[in-house]
């Protein structure tokens, strides 16, 4: 696995933060690691693996657009 793709849905920015941490740990393994916003992805057929991460408030995950 070594092109990833991380996405993340944020209202406050906090979880685009943790993904920019995760990415860099999986650069130490020598993986190339795209950090992208969920509305910013189009396609995924280019990538060994997608992390995606998102935020729990009140028990719900963040809504969509």
């Amino acid at each position: 696995m070594n092109n990833i793709l991380m996405t993340y849905a944020t209202r406050a920015g906090s979880t685009f933060e943790v993904a920019e941490q995760i990415a860099e740990i999986l650069r130490t393994t020598g993986a190339s690691v795209k950090v992208k916003p969920v509305p910013a992805v189009h396609e995924m057929k280019d990538y060994d693996a997608v992390v995606i991460g998102s935020p729990i408030r009140m028990s719900q995950w963040l809504p969509g657009p």
